[in-house]
C-alpha cells in the first residue's frame, strides 16, 4: 500500500480549520497545502470569479488578489489550485508575504502577475514520497512519481524564464530563492 504523503492530507477539526480568509478581493491563505485549505481556497476564488467588482477608478474589473505564507504541502493539491487558477475570467495577483515554500510556490506562480514582498522567500525542490507494499504496487508508485515530477519540471518551466534542464537542476535539492533570484529566474514579476 501506497503511504506518498502527497496523497496523505492533514487533518483538522473545526478549532484549527486552515485559515484561507477573504476580504473583498484579497483572499489571504496562510496555511498549508492539503485538500480542505485549497478546497477553501477553490470556494473562495470561485466566488470571488463569479461576483466581479468593477473599479470605477481604473475603469477595469478588480483583479484577485491572492496573499500567501504557507510552508507547502500537497503537490495534488497545490495543481489543482493551478489549473483552476488559469480557468478563472477575472485577472489573478499574488502576493508571497514572508514565504511561500514547496507546493506553495505552484500556487503562487499559478496567478497571471506574480509579486513577492521585498524580504521574502521561496523554497523550491522536489517532491517527497514514502513507500511501504509489494513490489508490483512499488512499480505502480514509481509511474505515478514520474509522472507528478514531470509535471513539476513542465510547470515551473512554464512558469519561469528558466529551461526544463535548469529546473531539474535546481529542484534536485531544497533552494530558498530569495526576492532579487526569484525576480531574475522570473518566479515573480515585481518585487514590492
Amino acid at each position: 500500500m501506497s503511504t506518498n504523503p502527497l496523497m496523505i492530507e492533514a487533518t483538522t477539526s473545526a478549532d484549527d480549520a486552515p485559515d484561507v480568509t477573504r476580504v473583498g478581493n484579497d483572499i489571504y491563505f496562510y496555511c498549508d497545502v492539503y485538500s480542505e485549505s485549497c478546497l477553501q481556497l477553490t470556494k473562495l476564488l470561485k466566488e470571488v470569479d463569479s461576483f466581479p467588482q468593477w473599479d470605477a477608478q481604473k475603469g477595469s474589473l478588480r483583479p484577485i488578489t491572492l496573499h500567501i505564507q504557507s510552508t507547502g504541502g500537497s503537490l495534488m493539491s497545490a495543481l489543482g489550485v493551478a489549473d483552476l487558477i488559469a480557468n478563472l475570467d477575472t485577472q489573478t495577483i499574488s502576493i508571497i508575504e514572508g514565504f511561500a515554500a514547496s507546493a506553495a510556490t505552484i500556487l503562487s506562480m499559478a496567478c497571471d502577475v506574480r509579486h513577492m514582498t521585498q524580504n521574502s522567500y521561496m523554497l523550491v525542490h522536489q517532491f517527497s514520497s514514502n513507500f511501504d507494499g509489494t513490489y508490483d504496487e512499488w512499480k505502480d508508485d514509481d509511474k505515478l512519481n514520474e509522472l507528478l515530477i514531470q509535471a513539476m519540471y513542465k510547470f515551473y518551466a512554464d512558469h519561469s524564464k528558466l529551461s526544463k534542464k535548469k529546473v531539474r537542476k535546481l529542484l534536485s535539492h531544497n533552494h530558498w530563492v530569495d526576492a532579487k533570484e526569484a525576480l531574475e529566474s522570473g518566479f515573480v514579476d515585481k518585487i514590492i
